[in-house]
């Protein structure tokens, strides 16, 4: 079934959706607006793992993902649902994960809560505040309560919160009793080893996590 965030994403057309085109504007922000918003990576409808990170990561490696102007575009087609493969240049943050072949073969996706290429969103509070005022904010946000929770709680869906504080989500106040896991190392690019043992095994045997 298609998702919300599909949905939203079919009219990406450039490095922009076109609903957040307006709010960028005028507006004092450091995000790097030459390459397509990693929105998330993997099959966005489907996938029974749900990994919530901030926003799209940006540093002197990305340019190396794009080496042709065709690049952006297979990008732009994919989000958009043009395309089933994952873009071939993909950047290598999501391959050194140790989750990419769940995510290359469609059991898992990562989801930014902000979409667009920031270099260290949690020390840029200027974009926060347009990142947070985004209508792309808002659908992500919706999708996970609306959607996404809803299905982890009928032990659909497994939620792994890693970045979870651009969500709305608190460990101490889990919208969700199961199948809802907060990282302990947010702070880290990196899933822990504990966190993707869990994933692991209810993969194999999805059993309610409490």
């Amino acid at each position: 079934m298609k998702s919300s965030i599909r949905s939203f994403w079919e009219r990406l057309d450039g490095p922009i959706h076109p609903e957040d085109a307006p709010f960028f504007q005028n507006a004092k922000h450091s995000f790097n607006l030459e390459f397509p918003p990693p929105a998330f990576i993997g099959d966005v409808d489907n996938a029974n793992v749900v990994i919530l990170m901030a926003s799209g990561g940006y540093n002197a490696d990305t340019k190396t993902e794009f080496p042709e102007a065709s690049d952006h575009q297979e990008y732009i087609d994919w989000l958009a649902g043009l395309r089933a493969a994952i873009p071939k240049n993909l950047s290598k943050y999501y391959i050194d994960q140790g989750i990419f072949s769940w995510i290359d073969d469609g059991r898992a996706v990562i989801v930014n809560a902000i979409a667009y290429r920031s270099p260290k969103i949690s020390e840029e509070p200027a974009n926060i505040k347009l990142g947070t005022s985004l209508p792309s904010y808002r659908v992500h946000k919706a999708w996970l309560n609306n959607e996404i929770l809803p299905m982890a709680k009928r032990n659909e869906r497994l939620v792994v919160a890693h970045r979870y504080s651009l969500w709305g989500l608190s460990t101490a106040n889990p919208p969700i009793n199961q199948n809802l896991l907060f990282s302990p190392n947010p702070a880290s690019p990196y899933l822990s080893l504990r966190i993707k043992k869990i994933i692991q095994d209810w993969l194999r045997a999805p059993i309610p996590i409490k």
